[in-house]
């Protein structure tokens, strides 16, 4: 099968570091492995896009063209529809209103009528939450052709193992409850409430530190709220070393405010294929995508969240449990197991 996996996201390029550059070289290295030929398509220039789509299909024609959308693009579902052609489109976030809300822009929260176009005319939507499948469909998409992939995970990258990799290396002392976050810190995380709640730990003498990953201001969002020994930040780690930090994480309080209901957080999986229990709000898919294998508290609840946090700490044998648990359920989540699917969606799609 010839795929042109096409990205016009100028802030998502597969060299980008970032979540959503990950999800996009993984799913292309994966369906690599499944067999595909893969077409790398990166611009934002949609005269670059066409061309070079045009290119590949008089070579030899193409099968499927596979786009993660970009707002306001429609370079990729006008030329399948020209070229009969399938377009699977992956949608992430509702683009129209994350941009209204977080970026300032005027054009309210409506899906545009170029974006209900081009949801409208693709032969498969792939959401990453339910939320987002909902706001596909309200915005043009014909629901028997969206389906929910929730974001996936490396477990070769990500498992409990990789922290012996650290050695003498390792960035919390040992025997401390490590509370752990990693990612590209943004407003909607909230991080000031995992401050205040392990603030309030530490006062009642749970032995928790707290560990950070990526960019963004976290020390000086922890740094007044936690005791300089019991926070450490690492700016930046490379991707393929990031595992190695992660599995030393005993928990994952994520804590999303009420109202950010469409995500599907990549760093979920990863924490869990580490052995990290999740400890989540109820907002969106979390609950269900954590299930049994962690915790999850009323929104907002910070009272409801030390306490989860406080019961794993007096109880290791129960956050050993649940540890299990959460690898094996983030086993059945592997970008190759989302790529094999979406193939054969796809496929269906253009007999």
């Amino acid at each position: 099968m010839r795929v042109a996996h096409v990205c016009m996201d100028r802030g998502v390029g597969p060299s980008r570091r970032k979540g959503a550059a990950v999800h996009l070289q993984a799913i292309r290295d994966s369906m690599r492995k499944l067999g595909a030929e893969v077409f790398d398509v990166d611009s934002p220039d949609a005269d670059v896009v066409a061309a070079r789509l045009h290119e590949l299909h008089r070579i030899d024609p193409l099968d499927l063209v596979y786009e993660r959308y970009s707002l306001g693009a429609t370079t990729v579902s006008e030329f399948a529809e020209g070229m009969g052609i399938a377009h699977v489109l992956e949608v992430n976030a509702p683009l129209q209103a994350e941009a209204s809300r977080y970026r300032g822009s005027e054009e309210g929260d409506v899906a545009s009528s170029p974006e209900r176009a081009v949801l409208g005319k693709a032969k498969l939507v792939v959401a990453v939450s339910s939320k987002v499948a909902e706001f596909a469909i309200d915005s043009g998409a014909p629901s028997e052709n969206v389906v929910i992939e929730p974001n996936g995970v490396d477990p070769e990258m990500f498992n409990p193992g990789r922290a012996q990799e650290l050695g003498a290396e390792a960035p919390v002392p040992a025997g401390r409850f490590t509370l752990g976050v990693h990612g590209r810190l943004r407003p909607w995380h909230n991080l000031e409430m995992l401050g205040r709640v392990a603030a309030r730990l530490l006062d009642e003498d749970c032995d928790v530190h707290v560990l950070t990953i990526g960019k963004g201001d976290y020390a000086e969002t922890l740094g007044a709220l936690l005791p300089e020994e019991r926070f450490t930040h690492l700016s930046w780690v490379p991707h393929p070393d990031v595992g190695r930090y992660v599995a030393c994480f005993d928990a994952l309080p994520l804590t999303y405010a009420p109202a950010d209901d469409y995500f599907s957080p990549l760093k979920l999986r990863e924490a869990m294929a580490s052995g990290a229990v999740p400890v989540v709000p109820d907002v969106g898919d979390l609950a269900q995508d954590v299930g049994e294998a962690g915790i999850i508290y009323e929104p907002g609840s910070e009272s409801e969240l030390q306490e989860a946090l406080r019961g794993l700490i007096q109880d290791p044998g129960h956050c050993s449990h649940l540890s299990v648990l959460a690898q094996r359920q983030a086993e059945g989540s592997d970008w190759l197991s989302i790529a094999r699917r979406t193939l054969e969606r796809a496929l269906a799609v253009t007999l």
